[in-house]
């Protein structure tokens, strides 16, 4: 494991953010155009944050968090993507951006939090265990795109 970062500060992300946000959506696995970005966050209402980690040599990486209030669950916290840049895993970015993604949810209500992993992301499913998190249910996710 490499030696632990401490130059770096989790907050809030903003619109000035969007361009050393696109190459962390990408390798995420979800590419996005900085203006696409800059717009998403611009759009963002008290029910979903992106925190960052900022340090002098830019963005290590993300989380993205949101609050769902449903009738089957009540309110719960959904980790809806986090990423630490090439380079810079495996020296408790990803730890610490969960940890405040978690905080803030509970803030506002969240009983639980939690995240879907796609079944090949591997190592993703021994960070969140190594965090605290179980494994709870396996399941297929459909979806219908606008015609």
């Amino acid at each position: 494991m490499l030696p632990s970062v401490s130059s770096f500060a989790i907050r809030a992300a903003d619109t000035r953010d969007a361009e050393a946000l696109a190459p962390l959506l990408d390798q995420l696995g979800y590419p996005a155009e900085v203006e696409d970005i800059r717009e998403r966050l611009a759009a963002h209402n008290g029910d979903s944050q992106v925190l960052v980690a900022a340090g002098e040599g830019g963005l290590s990486g993300f989380v993205a968090v949101a609050i769902a209030r449903d009738f089957i669950v009540g309110t719960r916290g959904i980790i809806l993507g986090l990423v630490v840049a090439d380079g810079s895993r495996g020296r408790g970015i990803g730890a610490e951006l969960l940890a405040a993604a978690e905080k803030w949810a509970f803030e506002r209500g969240a009983a639980v939090v939690g995240v879907r992993s796609n079944v090949i992301r591997e190592r993703a499913h021994r960070f969140y265990l190594r965090n605290g998190y179980r494994r709870v249910k396996s399941q297929h996710i459909f979806e219908k795109r606008q015609p």
